[in-house]
């Protein structure tokens, strides 16, 4: 959500409402058995109920702000769930330590003790039994009068500073996420609340942005702690009206580089401009203007569908019959509107897909980032989506990854070839063939009763000498052959002689994206660019030089063999019993 633009305030104020109301409830609850009079009399009989109450409701307010502030500290659940259960018993002992000594306490001291929440819901609680002892209860008139003489606490103090310390938990609880926003978000200095640009707006953008609308790279890197460069200086434009294809193998930097984008990673160095602001500066105005699509699909399991895109469409500000003509229009695009009330835990894998890009594209975002949209898609489905995408892009900046080198051929205004977190290659489809492409290829079908490999070389080098068969399969040969003046003549005798040579079929095709990208790759290789490339766990890697060389070449491998149960000893019998049985243990 807040990778599409929810504030950081609203984030935090709904979480507070919605808690509240958590507790509300049980409160009414407690104070209704408290102060009812049943069949043995009721416990509290003469404090006003809505005084208890408030107590109660200004003691769940600051215990769920202080929740709040050790949620913040970590970024696993079960540790900070863990720490926040001993913060909680721990604000209670400084009630149960100096308890005995209460009539001795100074004012002061009774109220810096009232900054641990358990503790002054202690002395709340004492104060309204003192109360009830006078017979005159805790009431809206005497809530700042101490109850004896001897006692300089009043109820109105302890709501005070129940009341402050919330406060205190919020902005502490805000401050340490700006600055220490853990392994996703872009840390802000530690004294940004001082800087004119917080409050005022960034004003020092680049003077080579021309075009505010857009995404600008500007020497972007992210290194990891182990010393990885996941992207190494990259600078890339990408524009308005177009879409630009981001194509690398797994590892490459592509998704590193979506979520430096996004806010998810923080750069090492170099910056990036979208919509015209600086991630470093502008994070929460970059996100106003995105729409992410990820990898994987992040929905609301118990929300339907229409309720996703009604929720995602108000957090980029549309309302009334807008937010009603939009949802209506993203329904019948994808074709949802026979899901409409359906969950989305039930919906298919390629509907939620659809789905998840819907979401992107509602609300107009001006800057759309698809993050393979296409995977888990059947064939039908992709080209509709193929369609829909190039009847958005008018107006948007869109940057998608794929693995489909067709998918990149067809919607890629630009693409961008990237390896090792560098920028290889860039240009239009067209461009890029015509710079890596390696002329036409031709494939023949062979007819087995006669076909001769040296007999059609032969042929075909009389026109193009230096025309060469690249790939020879069993029942098919194809030969990649350069521009050439005599095509015409060489496809015209092909067509006459195509019996006498037992060929079967025979086709002409252009160079395609995944010649170019293998091109690139196999090129790279032969540079000594050999780059080592993480794979998603993080602690194993692969030569992706190595694998666009294998790739290129299928008759041989450079790969070694490996046999694990050659180089492997493996447990049989009671050693295998063992080491299961302490493996459960272990765990």
């Amino acid at each position: 959500m807040k990778l599409m633009g929810l504030p950081n305030w609203l984030h935090w104020t709904a979480w507070t409402f919605k808690s509240q109301l958590l507790w509300l409830f049980p409160s009414t609850i407690i104070v209704c058995l408290l102060t009812l009079s049943l069949a043995q009399g009721c416990v509290i009989k003469f404090s006003n109920p809505f005084v208890f109450l408030t107590v109660l409701v200004v003691y769940s307010f600051s215990a769920i702000t202080q929740c709040f502030l050790v949620s913040v500290l970590f970024n696993h659940g079960s540790s900070a769930s863990t720490v926040g259960g001993l913060v909680w018993f721990g604000s209670y002992a400084p009630y149960i330590i100096l308890q005995p000594k209460y009539y001795l306490m100074t004012l002061n001291q009774k109220l810096y003790t009232c900054i641990f929440t358990n503790s002054a819901m202690g002395y709340a609680f004492q104060n309204l039994l003192m109360y009830e002892g006078t017979g005159e209860g805790a009431q809206w008139h005497n809530m700042w009068k101490s109850v004896t003489p001897d006692d300089s606490l009043c109820l109105g103090h302890i709501l005070c500073m129940m009341l402050i310390m919330a406060i205190i938990h919020l902005l502490a609880a805000f401050y340490i996420e700006a600055v220490w926003p853990g392994p996703t978000g872009i840390p802000l200095p530690w004294y940004y609340p001082i800087q004119a640009t917080y409050w005022l707006g960034y004003k020092g953008r680049s003077k080579d942005i021309v075009n505010a609308s857009g995404i600008q790279l500007r020497g972007l890197t992210k290194i990891y702690k182990n010393g990885k460069k996941a992207v190494d200086n990259l600078t890339l434009d990408m524009y308005q009206n177009q879409i630009t294809v981001l194509l690398g193998h797994n590892g490459a930097g592509k998704s590193t580089t979506m979520s430096m984008l996004t806010g998810l990673i923080t750069p090492t160095s170099g910056t990036a401009y979208i919509d015209g602001h600086d991630i470093w500066f502008e994070m929460d105005k970059v996100r106003e203007s995105i729409g992410l699509c990820p990898q994987y699909n992040l929905l609301f399991e118990e929300l339907t569908v229409e309720d996703h895109l009604k929720f995602f469409a108000k957090l980029k500000s549309l309302t009334g019959e807008s937010l009603r003509n939009e949802i209506k229009r993203y329904l019948q695009t994808f074709n949802l509107e026979p899901f409409a009330n359906t969950k989305a835990t039930v919906l298919s894998g390629g509907q939620k897909r659809k789905l998840s890009i819907a979401i992107a594209l509602i609300a107009h975002s001006k800057v759309v980032l698809l993050d393979e949209p296409t995977s888990g898609m059947d064939p039908a489905a992709r080209r509709g989506l193929w369609d829909i995408l190039q009847s958005e892009r008018q107006g948007r900046t869109i940057v998608m990854t794929t693995h489909l080198m067709d998918e990149a051929d067809l919607l890629g205004d630009r693409i961008a070839i990237i390896n090792g977190g560098q920028l290889k290659a860039i240009g239009t489809p067209f461009s890029l063939k015509k710079e890596y492409g390696q002329g036409y290829s031709l494939t023949l079908i062979k007819d087995l009763k006669g076909f001769s490999e040296t007999l059609v070389t032969s042929f075909i080098r009389q026109y193009c000498p230096e025309g060469q068969a690249e790939w020879v399969t069993d029942n098919e040969v194809r030969y990649r052959l350069f521009d050439s003046s005599l095509f015409p003549e060489l496809l015209k005798n092909l067509e006459e002689k195509q019996a006498e040579l037992h060929v079967k079929e025979y086709g002409l095709s252009l160079t395609t994206m995944e010649d170019v990208f293998m091109r690139v790759g196999k090129d790279m290789t032969q540079q000594g660019n050999v780059n080592l490339e993480m794979t998603r766990d993080g602690d194993s890697y692969k030569s992706i030089g190595s694998e666009l060389n294998r790739n290129s070449d299928n008759t041989s491998s450079t790969l070694p063999y490996y046999d694990m149960y050659k180089t492997k000893q493996l447990y049989t019998g009671f050693n295998l019993w063992w080491s299961q049985f302490k493996a459960i243990i272990t765990k």
